[in-house]
């Protein structure tokens, strides 16, 4: 395995419907527009279930609502999907009682629980390593990624229907001499219908972190990229049919965070502009509201330590002794731009912040 060094509330949805067509109105200081978007989540305060489904507001920081509470580990941190035409927050997690993977689909209105559907991922020791999900809304299914139940060495990309629980084999992900990275990161490109899945691969010695591109229609392995950014999120932006994410760079000693654009149409990745100040960013929670042009995401202005990565991940347990654990700031950032328009305290530690977080 590869370290890189790693409800909602029964909310009505009068509630949203007011909150998005409020006015946009200024801050105190006169210069920007409060947001009102609405972020989804699940509680971090704790490394146990039970979990909650939370309502949280980026402009103030705060949970606007909680939501029922699940018996589900994350099988990985961040490992979370929207169906926005439908509203049904997606995740892969572990039931703590029959021990099995699931796909759990939740409604974003209600908070209700509205589906499980059992995966065909072996279960790892460590857990959830190598597994990804993404949601097509146009269909409402989602694609899957995890190692084969059958061989437990395959990685496999299967298209799973959660409302009848129908599963169908896509591909076989690489080969088996690919190694999972913690914390790794996918996206679904519905414009080209092309999954975009990163692990790594062992190149005489040398750990390359690439993309792997499969047609979700056929299987067909689209491309085969290196990772080139250091990304660590991606999303997919309806505007302008491109993927944005949070990459990274090595600056003399210091780590440089970045937005990144991705083209699966030219296979390119752009920097849209440097982040100052942050030097840290939590793996996967990375959401977009293409609406508004803004980005959100958990970044802290901690350096990490000498040989530690800009990727922060949640320690299955509290850590005793050693330098304190960061604090992080939900950060608003312009698609656009790449500029920090908001920042708000979210949590002291790791284990106050969010599991996952998605925009409707």
């Amino acid at each position: 395995f590869l370290s890189t060094s790693r409800l909602i509330a029964a909310k009505p949805m009068l509630l949203r419907l007011l909150l998005l067509a409020l006015p946009l109105v200024f801050g105190q200081n006169g210069t920007q527009p409060e947001d009102f978007s609405l972020l989804f989540c699940i509680s971090g305060a704790s490394t146990k279930p039970p979990r909650t489904f939370e309502t949280i507001s980026p402009s103030t920081g705060k949970v606007v609502q909680k939501g029922k509470t699940f018996q589900y580990t994350y099988d990985a941190q961040g490992l979370s999907s929207i169906d926005d035409r439908r509203g049904i927050y997606y995740m892969i997690g572990r039931n703590e009682s029959r021990r099995d993977i699931l796909l759990v689909g939740i409604s974003t209105d209600t908070g209700d629980l509205l589906s499980e559907t059992p995966l065909p991922f072996l279960r790892e020791a460590f857990v959830g390593v190598g597994e990804y999900v993404d949601t097509n809304s146009h269909t409402g299914h989602s694609y899957c990624t995890g190692r084969s139940e059958k061989d437990g060495k395959t990685h496999e990309l299967w298209d799973i229907d959660p409302v009848n629980h129908k599963k169908k084999l896509i591909a076989n992900v690489g080969d088996r001499s690919l190694i999972e990275v913690l914390g790794g990161v996918s996206v679904y490109d519905p414009g080209f219908g092309v999954e975009w899945i990163q692990l790594a691969r062992n190149d005489s010695g040398r750990i390359l972190l690439r993309f792997y591109g499969y047609d979700v229609n056929t299987g067909f392995l689209v491309n085969i990229i290196d990772d080139q950014m250091g990304m660590s999120s991606m999303e997919y932006d309806l505007n302008t049919q491109r993927i944005f994410g949070m990459g990274a760079s090595v600056v003399g000693k210091d780590i440089v965070l970045s937005l990144v654009r991705f083209d699966s149409d030219t296979v390119s990745f752009h920097k849209v502009a440097d982040i100052p100040d942050y030097h840290l960013v939590m793996d996967i929670e990375f959401a977009i509201n293409h609406r508004a042009r803004k980005a959100y995401a958990f970044m802290s202005k901690q350096k990490p330590a000498a040989g530690e990565s800009h990727r922060y991940r949640r320690p299955t347990k509290p850590v005793h002794g050693g330098p304190p654990m960061p604090s992080f700031d939900l950060v608003t950032i312009s698609l656009d731009t790449g500029k920090v328009l908001h920042s708000v305290p979210y949590c002291k530690n790791i284990f106050g912040c969010p599991w996952s977080v998605e925009y409707q």
